[in-house]
């Protein structure tokens, strides 16, 4: 079972490995890019929602 699986099953899991970590500051960043656009600029709303929350 790899970190992932065990993540979305509940199982215990290293919070801190670096693939993470990584995915973590991603997220914050596109986050932070998201709530520093406007209702007006949808196009780019939905650019960083949809990397956001890709599968």
């Amino acid at each position: 079972m790899d970190l992932k699986e065990k993540m979305r099953s509940g199982k215990t899991y290293y919070t801190l490995e670096t693939q993470l970590l990584k995915e973590r500051e991603a997220s914050r960043k596109l986050a932070r890019l998201y709530n520093l656009t406007t209702d007006v600029d949808k196009e780019s709303r939905a650019n960083i929602r949809d990397e956001l929350f890709k599968a």
